[in-house]
């Protein structure tokens, strides 16, 4: 409202006091026209079209300025006239251009609209060009983070796909917060978990620094790059060792404290991290495979439906597939339900109550999917347990959400990991 001239120049719209804010698209020139400021042609037989800018150049030249412009992929297009803020609108393209690259125009449009919005965001699942208004989108699967700030904003598109809005993940990871997400990634990607097996595995040979894997039971070792021979158990020659000094039977209070304290604890940390992971890659597969079963609980509903088409109706069948959607929800959370337990404090009472609910929801999706693979004939027998375990499995996860650490003592454990010991994997 201070200055609306300098406001409208800014978005590259037609100034308050302009006498018109519709363009002329393919007219006639006028009268005593002149010339192109483009081709430098005569307006006078030609049709031209103008903003409401009133900078007006023939129709060829348009067309050609447009299109290299939009085969630059550029959405915010200005007049061409020389320091003109004005904005191309999207009907002189489309009456100006191809259908091809008005079509692809368009295309670029939507996609800055989103890109450039404040809320809205897209659907990052491979494949899916649909967007999400975030202010607008109901939350899925612990979108109520109970105060963990950081945990996600998880939505999903209309295609149904269910994705983090903040760190763009393609998958609900309720409840590990997304900073953790992104620690866990790197340390499931980069080599740090390798080294730590190598430390604890191998060792390097005090010579050319080869590393070396012990394969018998002799500890005399000879490195095949440098042919350098040495004890696997104390690092010193081997050349000693058949001396009358013999170094391995000599306690070096010090060094063997050292040695013995690096080795306990990059296996410690390297079981540790195993403990966690394998368990989250076992739920990460489970999720894949109860994918499956959800095909399959539609064709068990048509065979249910075949086998007893009075009795089968489709309220009476349904509770299949509403137990395999729990069960994959359920497995879901469980995920990454590990991913924060491995940055938890270990016997710390937080950690106790976590890995206590953790337990319980794991026992009860374990025992719905059981059920859930069992033949169809036998499906409408377990009808009211599967029911009643799918409920009690949704409150198990709800109460887990609510229930989980604050992401602050997850955070403050990750920060103060030690590097060389729990390094990532």
């Amino acid at each position: 409202m201070e200055d609306p001239q300098r406001v409208c120049m800014d978005a590259g719209v037609p100034l308050p006091d302009a006498p018109s804010t519709v363009p002329v698209v393919s007219a006639p020139a006028g009268k005593g026209s002149g010339e192109c400021q483009i081709c430098r042609e005569s307006l006078r037989k030609s049709r031209v079209t103008s903003l409401a800018c009133a900078h007006a150049f023939c129709d060829t030249c348009w067309s050609t300025y447009l299109a290299l412009r939009i085969q630059e992929g550029d959405t915010c297009i200005r007049c061409p006239q020389h320091k003109c803020p004005l904005n191309v609108p999207e009907e002189v393209v489309v009456s100006l251009c191809t259908p091809e690259i008005a079509l692809r125009f368009k295309d670029f449009m939507r996609k800055s609209f989103v890109d450039d919005s404040r809320s809205a965001t897209w659907c990052p699942h491979p494949g899916c060009t649909l967007a999400v208004d975030t202010d607008t989108a109901v939350g899925v699967g612990g979108d109520d983070d109970g105060g963990h700030g950081g945990l996600g904003q998880f939505v999903t598109c209309g295609a149904g796909h269910a994705f983090c809005a903040r760190c763009k993940r393609p998958e609900v990871h309720a409840p590990a917060p997304c900073d953790l997400v992104r620690s866990w990634q790197k340390k499931c990607d980069d080599d740090s978990e390798t080294m730590n097996w190598l430390s604890v595995h191998t060792q390097d040979c005090p010579q050319c620094k080869s590393t070396i894997e012990k394969n018998g039971g002799c500890n005399h070792m000879t490195c095949r790059s440098c042919k350098h021979e040495f004890c696997w158990v104390c690092g010193g020659p081997w050349a000693k060792h058949g001396s009358n000094y013999y170094n391995c039977s000599t306690f070096n209070a010090d060094t063997t404290k050292d040695k013995e304290s690096n080795k306990a604890a990059s296996r410690s940390a390297l079981e540790r991290y195993l403990h966690h992971f394998t368990r989250y890659m076992n739920h990460d597969a489970s999720i894949k495979l109860e994918a499956k079963t959800r095909q399959r609980a539609e064709d068990t509903i048509r065979a249910l439906q075949e086998k007893n088409p009075d009795s089968a109706q489709w309220s009476d069948v349904s509770f299949v597939q509403r137990g395999v959607e729990c069960a994959i929800q359920c497995r879901t959370v469980l995920k990454w339900t590990y991913v924060l337990a491995f940055y938890l404090e270990d016997k710390a009472p937080e950690k106790e109550l976590f890995c206590f609910m953790q337990a319980d929801l794991e026992s009860r999706t374990e025992r719905l999917s059981e059920l859930l693979e069992k033949p169809v004939e036998t499906l409408i027998e377990n009808k009211a347990e599967i029911l009643a375990l799918a409920g009690a499995a949704s409150n198990a996860r709800q109460k887990l959400l609510k229930g989980a650490p604050p992401v602050d003592a997850a955070v403050a454990a990750a920060a103060g990991e030690a590097a060389p010991a729990a390094a990532g994997a």
